[in-house]
C-alpha cells in the first residue's frame, strides 16, 4: 500500500490480500514492513508465509 501525506492511501496491505496473492491456504507467519520518506510518501507491505 502506498500513502501520500498520510491522507491518501492506495492498495491493500491486509493479511488476506497477501494470502490470496500468494495462493496460501493456511498462514503460519506474518511480517510487516514500512518505509517512509520525510512523512510525505509511505509504503507498507505485508508478507505472509505458510502452506
Amino acid at each position: 500500500m502506498d500513502t501520500i501525506l498520510g491522507l491518501i492511501a492506495r492498495g491493500d496491505a491486509s493479511v488476506r490480500a497477501a494470502k490470496d496473492s500468494a495462493g496460501i491456504s493456511e498462514v503460519s507467519v506474518v511480517d510487516h514492513s514500512a518505509r517512509n520518506f520525510l512523512g510525505i510518501r509511505g509504503q507498507y507491505c505485508t508478507i505472509g508465509r505458510g502452506n
